[in-house]
Order: structure tokens, then C-alpha cells, then sequence
């Protein structure tokens, strides 16, 4: 969840950074900023995922009655 709601929070970061503010130095700021953001949910999602996807595996392997 926190991902997702980081990623979105990036992307958020720079649309404002784009339609919102005058072209500067601290518009490029802003929006490097949300690409951080945006990455960092975008790893946390990933991990996530892959986590579930190796418990899932283990399950599978373990778990299996003859």
C-alpha cells in the first residue's frame, strides 16, 4: 500500500512541478523530488510482488500432499 501511495504521490510531485510552476530551477527540483518518490514506490511495489510470488513458491513446494 505504502508503494502505491508513494508513487502516486511522485507522479502528483511532478504534474504540479510541470502545469503549476513557472520554469526554474526549483520547478526542476520539485519534480527530481517526485521522480524519487516514484521510484522509491515503484521499487517498494516490486518487492512486494516478488515477495509474494516466493511464498507463494515455497507453498507450492512444501505444502503438496501425496
Amino acid at each position: 500500500m505504502w508503494g502505491c501511495t508513494l508513487g502516486f504521490g511522485g507522479l502528483l510531485l511532478i504534474w504540479a512541478a510541470e502545469r503549476l510552476l513557472p520554469s526554474s530551477a526549483a520547478q526542476e527540483l520539485i519534480a527530481l523530488c517526485g521522480l524519487f518518490l516514484l521510484g522509491g514506490g515503484g521499487i517498494l511495489v516490486a518487492s512486494g510482488y516478488i515477495s509474494l510470488s516466493i511464498v507463494r513458491l515455497i507453498r507450492f513446494l512444501y505444502d503438496r500432499k501425496p
